[in-house]
C-alpha cells in the first residue's frame, strides 16, 4: 500500500504575517494586511453565548445582541448607526452562537474608521434601555417561532438536544418564549457589564489597512469604554452527561 504524500498548503507570495497588539484595556487587537483588497472587513468578537447562560436566564446574549442595533451613545435612534455605515457603502451585523457574540462590518478600505466606529459603539456604549428590551421581546419570540416552524433550522435544535439534554448547548441560542418574555431589564444589563469586557474581547481587521493606525483608533474609543467591575461572572455549568444509550427523536 503507497501512502499518499501530504501536500504543503499554498502560501501566497507577498503575503505579510498577522500582527497582533494588546491594548491598556487587555482587548487583543489582531489584523491582517491584504494590500490588494479594496475593502476593509472589522469585527469585535465578545466570549459569551448561550452555553454560559442558565436556565433562568436563557436567550440573554441572543437578546443583548438585538438590543444594542436599538440605540448607542452616539446614535441613540433605532437604525441610526446602520445608517451611517451604509451611507459610505458598508454594511453592518452581528451574530450570537453557543460561545461567542460578533459584531461585524465591511466597508470600503478608506473607511476603515466607520467600521471601527461601528462596532465599537455597538459592544460598549448601548443605551439598553428599558422601553426597548419591552418592544423587542415580540420580534424575538417570533424569531423563535420561525425557528421552530423551519424543519431545515429546527432539525439542529433536536440534535442538540438529543446529544446534551438539558445543558445548555442542548438549547436554543434564543432561548424559549417564556425565557424571552421572563427577561428583565435588570437581567439584560447585568449580563452586558458580566460579559462585555474589554479584556475579554478580540478586534479582528482584514483589508487595506495599516496595523498602528487601527491600535491608534481602538486605542482612542476604548479611553472612554465603560470600566470593568471586578472579575467577570460566568453561572456555573456541568459537563454533558455521557449517553448510556441511543436517543431519537420525532416531531
Amino acid at each position: 500500500m503507497t501512502a499518499t504524500p501530504v501536500r504543503a498548503r499554498p502560501r501566497v507570495v507577498g503575503a505579510p504575517a498577522h500582527r497582533r497588539t494588546v491594548l491598556p484595556s487587555g482587548m487583543r487587537v489582531v489584523t491582517q494586511a491584504m494590500p490588494g483588497a479594496r475593502s476593509a472587513s472589522v469585527a469585535i468578537f465578545v466570549p459569551v453565548g448561550s452555553r454560559h447562560e442558565d436556565d433562568a436566564h436563557a436567550g440573554l446574549s441572543h437578546f443583548l445582541e438585538h438590543l444594542v442595533f436599538k440605540g448607542t451613545r452616539e446614535h441613540p435612534e433605532a437604525g441610526a448607526l446602520s445608517q451611517v455605515v451604509e451611507s459610505v457603502g458598508g454594511s453592518v451585523n452581528a451574530s450570537t452562537d453557543r460561545e461567542l457574540t460578533v459584531f461585524s462590518s465591511k466597508v470600503p478600505a478608506e473607511r476603515t474608521d466607520v467600521a471601527l466606529h461601528a462596532v465599537s459603539e455597538l459592544a460598549l456604549h448601548p443605551l439598553l434601555r428599558h422601553a426597548d428590551l419591552t418592544s423587542e421581546k415580540p420580534v424575538i419570540a417570533d424569531e423563535i417561532r420561525m425557528y421552530v416552524d423551519s424543519p431545515s433550522d429546527h432539525v439542529f435544535t433536536l440534535f442538540d438536544e438529543l446529544l446534551y439534554g438539558r445543558h445548555p448547548l442542548g438549547r436554543e441560542i434564543a432561548g424559549t418564549i417564556g425565557s424571552v418574555r421572563r427577561a428583565t431589564h435588570a437581567g439584560v444589563v447585568g449580563h452586558w457589564r458580566a460579559a462585555y469586557r474589554p479584556s475579554g474581547m478580540v478586534l479582528a481587521v482584514a483589508g487595506a489597512i495599516d496595523h498602528d493606525e487601527v491600535v491608534r483608533s481602538a486605542s482612542d474609543w476604548h479611553a472612554a469604554g465603560p470600566p470593568e467591575e471586578g472579575p467577570a461572572r460566568r453561572p456555573p455549568v456541568a459537563a454533558p452527561a455521557p449517553q448510556a444509550a441511543p436517543r431519537g427523536a420525532l416531531r
